[in-house]
C-alpha cells in the first residue's frame, strides 16, 4: 500500500522539476541580462520580444556615449540600459540622443527599430519608415506619391531618387537641395521635366557640373568654346552648318550632313531621310516647302529665306509664265527659264518670259542685274524672231525692239556693249549678206563657248537622223563654231548670253528655316548608385526624428510573443 505522505512528497517534486524546466525554457527566449520582469517593462513602451529589446539596448548603448545629449537625457538612457525605462521620458530621450549620432548610425538603428517591429513613430512616420527601411521603395513611392511628397527635403530627394525623378521634388525644398544632390538625380529630374531652366541648378554647382547643366537645361547660351570643353559634337556640327562651313561626314549620316546635302545642294534624293531626321517643327516646314513646290507657291517668309532658293528651284519646274516680278526668287527662277527657252529653240516662249523681268510697274521686285539679263535675253530673242518675220515692217519693228533692249542691257557692262555692238553691225549689213544672227551654240542646247560642242553636234545629229533641214541647221551651227575658232575675235564673234553666268546661280546660303533648333545635351551620367542613394536615406533618416513618438505604443500584455 502507498504511503500518502510519500506521494504528496513525490508529487511536489515533480512540479517542482516542471517549473524548472519552463523556467529555463523561458531563460533561454530572454536576452542575457534581461530577466522575464524587465521584458514586461519593455513591453509596456511598445517593445516585444528578445530581439527587439536587443535591438533597442543598441542603440541606447550608442546614444548614452554620444557627445552632446544633455545630462537629464541621458539620465533616462542610462537608467532605461539599467532595466528600468520610464514610459513617459524614455522617448523623448530617445530622439534627442538619436540627433546627435550621424546619419548612418540614425538609419541603422530605424532599420533594427523597423526590422524588430518596434513603432515609435506617428502614423505619417510609420510610412516614410516603411518606404526608407525597404530595399525596393521605388514602386511604394509611385504608388503612393502623395505621402511621399509630405516630409522634408532629404525624404522628397530620396522618393525622386529611388523612382529615377518620377517623382518630382516640392519647389520648397529645390533650393536647398541643388547644391548637394548627386548629379545623377539632377539629371533624372530634367529627364522627367521636374528640373527646368529657370531653377539654373548650375548656380550652385562646381565649374565643371554647372557648365554640363547648362548645356542641358540652357543649351542656347552655351558659346562655341564653352560646347568645345563640353567636346558637344552636335552642337559644334550645328555651328558649322550655320557658318556655312564644310562638315565632315559622320557615319551614318547625320541631320546636319542631310541639310548639308539637301538645302545646299539641292540633292533631292535625301529628301525623305531629311524629313525623318528632323524634329517635327521642321518637319511639317519641309512638307510645306515641298508641297509649295507643286504650284511654286509658298509663304512669303519662305520665298524671301535666300537658303531655301536651291531646293524650291529644284523642286519647281514650272511649264507656264513665271511672274518675275513678285519678288527676287521668282526673278532668278524666270531669268534661268528665258535661258534655257532659248538654249531649246522655243524664242517665242522665251520671249514672253523675259518681258516678265524687263517689265515695268510698281511693286515689280525684280534686281537689277536680272532685269539687265533679262534686256539681254529680250534683244537676242527679238533678232532671232524678226529672221523668221515674213513682212519687212514686222522685221523692221523686232530689229527696232531688239536694238532698244541691247541699249538698256548695254547699261550693265562691257559684254552687255559688245552685243550690242554684235547687233548693230549685223543690222547694219544688208539681209542677203550676213548670215544667221543667232549664237550656235545656244542653237545646239550649250552654253556660250561650252568645250564639249563636238560631241553635242554629233549626238543631235544621231537624233535627227532623216530629218534633212535639222540636220542642215545642225552643219551651219557647226561651220560657224569651226569658222569662229579661225577668226581672232574668237567666240566674241557670237551674241553672249547669258551676259554674267554668276547672275543665274541660286545663292548658296545657310537657310533660316528647316535649321533644327539647340537640342539640349543629351544625358552623360549613369544611373544614381547604391552608395549615392544609401546617403540621402541617411539624411532622411534624420529627418524622420521629427516623427518620433512622445508616448510608446503599449503591446498586449498577455501577448504570447516574447
Amino acid at each position: 500500500m502507498t504511503d500518502p505522505v510519500a506521494a504528496r512528497q513525490a508529487a511536489k517534486a515533480a512540479e517542482r522539476e516542471r517549473l524548472a524546466r519552463a523556467d529555463t525554457r523561458r531563460e533561454s527566449q530572454e536576452p542575457p541580462g534581461v530577466s522575464g520582469f524587465v521584458q514586461r517593462k519593455w513591453r509596456w513602451l511598445g517593445v516585444g520580444g528578445g530581439e527587439a529589446v536587443d535591438a533597442v539596448l543598441a542603440m541606447l548603448t550608442e546614444t548614452v556615449a554620444v557627445a552632446g545629449v544633455p545630462e537629464a537625457e541621458r539620465a533616462v538612457l542610462t537608467r532605461a540600459l539599467e532595466g528600468d525605462p520610464h514610459r513617459e521620458d524614455l522617448l523623448p530621450a530617445v530622439r534627442s540622443g538619436l540627433s546627435h549620432l550621424p546619419s548612418a548610425s540614425v538609419l541603422g538603428h530605424m532599420r533594427n527599430l523597423w526590422g524588430t517591429g518596434v513603432r515609435w513613430f506617428n502614423e505619417a512616420g510609420l510610412d516614410r519608415c516603411r518606404l526608407l527601411c525597404s530595399n525596393a521603395p521605388g514602386l511604394d513611392l509611385v504608388s503612393k506619391r502623395s505621402h511621399a511628397v509630405t516630409d522634408g527635403p532629404a525624404f522628397s530627394l530620396f522618393a525622386t531618387a529611388a523612382t529615377r525623378g518620377a517623382v518630382p521634388i516640392p519647389n520648397r525644398f529645390m533650393d536647398g537641395l541643388l547644391a548637394w544632390a548627386p548629379l545623377t538625380v539632377i539629371d533624372d529630374l530634367v529627364d522627367h521635366g521636374g528640373l527646368l531652366a529657370e531653377d539654373a541648378p548650375w548656380k550652385v554647382r562646381e565649374e565643371e557640373e554647372s557648365l554640363y547643366l547648362r548645356a542641358r537645361l540652357a543649351p542656347e547660351k552655351i558659346t562655341d568654346g564653352e560646347a568645345a570643353r563640353l567636346d558637344w559634337q552636335s552642337y559644334l556640327r550645328r555651328q558649322s552648318f550655320l557658318r556655312g562651313e564644310t562638315l565632315t561626314r559622320q557615319e551614318p549620316d547625320d541631320v546636319w550632313d542631310l541639310m548639308y546635302d539637301v538645302v545646299l545642294d539641292g540633292d533631292v534624293a535625301a529628301l525623305d531621310v531629311l524629313d525623318a531626321a528632323l524634329p517635327r517643327a521642321q518637319q511639317i516646314e519641309l512638307r510645306d516647302l515641298k508641297s509649295g513646290a507643286v504650284s511654286g507657291q509658298w509663304p512669303l517668309s519662305m520665298v524671301e529665306d535666300r537658303g531655301l532658293w536651291r531646293l524650291m528651284a529644284t523642286l519647281w519646274k514650272p511649264r507656264e509664265l513665271v511672274d518675275a516680278g513678285r519678288s527676287p526668287f521668282y526673278a532668278l527662277v524666270g531669268v534661268n527659264r528665258a535661258y534655257d527657252l532659248v538654249r531649246t529653240g522655243e524664242v517665242e516662249a522665251a520671249a514672253v518670259q523675259a518681258h516678265s523681268l524687263i517689265r515695268g510697274g510698281s511693286g515689280r521686285r525684280v534686281p537689277a542685274e536680272l532685269a539687265h539679263e533679262g534686256f539681254a535675253i529680250a534683244a537676242y530673242v527679238a533678232a532671232v524672231q524678226s529672221e523668221r518675220a515674213e513682212s519687212p515692217a514686222r522685221r523692221d519693228r523686232m530689229l527696232d525692239s531688239a536694238e532698244e533692249y541691247a541699249e538698256k542691257a548695254a547699261e550693265q557692262g562691257p559684254v552687255a556693249e559688245r552685243n550690242l555692238r554684235l547687233l548693230r553691225a549685223w543690222r547694219g549689213t544688208r539681209r542677203n549678206d550676213r548670215g544667221p544672227f543667232g549664237n550656235p551654240f545656244l542653237e545646239i542646247g550649250l552654253d556660250h563657248g561650252a568645250d564639249s560642242w563636238e560631241e553635242r553636234c554629233r549626238e543631235i545629229f544621231r537624233q535627227r537622223e532623216g530629218d534633212a533641214k535639222a540636220q542642215a541647221a545642225l552643219n551651219l551651227a557647226e561651220e560657224r563654231i569651226r569658222g569662229a575658232l579661225g577668226d581672232e575675235a574668237g567666240w566674241d564673234v557670237f551674241y553672249r548670253l547669258p551676259l554674267d553666268q554668276s547672275r543665274y546661280l541660286m545663292p548658296a546660303q545657310v537657310p533660316r528655316h528647316l535649321v533644327p533648333p539647340v537640342e539640349a545635351l543629351p544625358r552623360r551620367t549613369s544611373v544614381t548608385s547604391g552608395g549615392e542613394l544609401e546617403a540621402i536615406r541617411s539624411r532622411a533618416a534624420v529627418e524622420l526624428l521629427d516623427d518620433f513618438r512622445t508616448t510608446a505604443p503599449r503591446l498586449d500584455r498577455h501577448s504570447s510573443a516574447l
